[in-house]
């Protein structure tokens, strides 16, 4: 059973340099700034919720965390992280820097954004909520990683994504700048006004009908190991054979 910390009469949680087990730590009226420096966390839970009319933020340096769950209303920061099977959810924003991630999922909450930056990535899930929009920005190298049910609008990749699974999603108004999809799975993924400058899409398999391409521009885009048959392109610039080989 996990020990419980209920911190009822504080708007912040701070933790330092210390080694937690089996702890579930809830702050019921949060409205300050929160933060885990310097900690080993195993099997731990943070629950922050915000009072109301106020906002709280979540900052994580430098931390170890092994199959823990950290929910949040407010903004949720990592850095120089490394994260082993822990679940983390936000209402507001996710940023995550500098950090390494193992067997990870990320529910986004509506309207969540999401910042990833500079990460050392394997097996990392992304779920979102279907009918809610979510501003991303993706740089690094992304590996085995799963995006499901993702409505993105003004995204933001300059990302290497290996063996990743896309599953039905919508990708709007997004600029995809040196990227790379190698051997990756796209099931009902669909990128409507966006950019796609020197991207690579490298033996990917499309299922569930067409990689679907709309009002969309393009400027020195490869498509290796995918025939121009298995894409759908409806007002788009820049298209011609020479991209498909």
């Amino acid at each position: 059973m996990k020990k419980f910390s209920d911190y009822s009469r504080a708007d912040s949680l701070v933790l330092n340099s210390v080694a937690l087990s089996d702890e579930r730590h809830v702050v019921n009226h949060g409205k300050g700034a929160s933060s885990i420096e310097d900690c080993q966390l195993t099997h731990v839970q943070i629950d922050i919720k915000d009072e109301v009319n106020s906002t709280s933020s979540l900052n994580i340096l430098n931390t170890e965390m092994i199959d823990c769950t950290v929910l949040t209303s407010g903004a949720l920061q990592y850095c120089k992280a490394r994260l082993s099977a822990t679940r983390m959810a936000s209402a507001t924003e996710i940023n995550i820097q500098d950090s390494t991630l193992r067997q990870c999922f990320i529910r986004l909450q509506p309207g969540c954004g999401l910042l990833m930056l500079n990460n050392d990535i394997d097996c990392l899930n992304i779920e979102g909520l279907d009918s809610f929009s979510h501003a991303f920005v993706l740089k690094g190298l992304f590996t085995g990683s799963r995006f499901a049910r993702l409505l993105v609008a003004n995204g933001h990749f300059q990302a290497i994504f290996y063996r990743s699974h896309y599953r039905n999603g919508l990708f709007r108004h997004s600029e995809l700048k040196a990227t790379v999809f190698n051997r990756c799975v796209f099931e009902d993924v669909r990128f409507h006004d966006s950019t796609f400058t020197d991207t690579t899409f490298s033996y990917c398999h499309i299922q569930n009908g067409h990689l679907e391409f709309v009002r969309c521009n393009f400027t020195n885009v490869s498509f290796v190991g995918i025939q121009l048959s298995q894409c759908r392109f409806v007002n788009c610039f820049g298209i011609h054979p020479r991209m498909f080989s």
